[in-house]
């Protein structure tokens, strides 16, 4: 669609819903994947001084998500240009999306449109890597769903005692802090009767 037909289609939409709009997508491609991310901030923020204070704001959310924190504050920042905002939904809108959306006071979704759970990730120089061809490591973000599935496993389907998850979670403690391959044996492993 050209930019003339985009900003008429959003001139529509502000008229029909009495509100300004911005539109909020990032791209889902293979190798060319764009997630919401802190930098989104200072865009929102100077759209946002174009509009006049207090009008009812919409946002057209099209994601598959990204940072939380950066999430949490474009919700909060919206809100300090309006009181009143709805998320649009045409399709996808996921994990940092759906945080975001759920900030707001409506939500508009076509019937093809999905939100998603919310499972922040932590990502940093720490975390496991692995090596996906020689010389070619990469990071890997670690789940707070992951850590409680780890919870859950140790606890209800190994039935380890306290001393046994309290020795996994330091195993997965240091695994996740080390910043070493994946593949690699954890030093210090405490001998399986420790287990039990």
């Amino acid at each position: 669609m050209a930019r003339k037909e985009r900003i008429e289609l959003i001139r529509q939409i502000e008229d029909h819903r009495g509100s300004r709009l911005i539109c909020c997508l990032t791209s889902d491609r293979q190798n060319a994947a764009g997630i919401i991310a802190k930098d989104f901030i200072p865009v929102f923020f100077n759209r946002l001084l174009k509009f006049q204070s207090g009008r009812k704001i919409d946002v057209l959310m099209c994601t598959i998500g990204g940072d939380t924190l950066a999430a949490f504050g474009l919700s909060r920042l919206i809100r300090e240009f309006t009181d009143t905002v709805a998320v649009l939904v045409p399709e996808k809108c996921q994990s940092a999306g759906t945080l975001f959306a759920l900030g707001a006071n409506e939500i508009f979704m076509t019937r093809a449109a999905t939100l998603s759970p919310i499972d922040p990730s932590v990502n940093g120089p720490l975390n496991p890597v692995v090596e996906l061809a020689p010389g070619q490591r990469q990071s890997v973000a670690v789940s707070v769903e992951s850590v409680a599935g780890y919870r859950a496993l140790v606890t209800e389907d190994w039935r380890l005692n306290d001393a046994g998850t309290d020795i996994a979670f330091k195993i997965l403690a240091e695994q996740i802090g080390s910043g070493r391959r994946i593949s690699e044996p954890t030093a210090n492993r405490a001998p399986r009767e420790n287990f039990d």
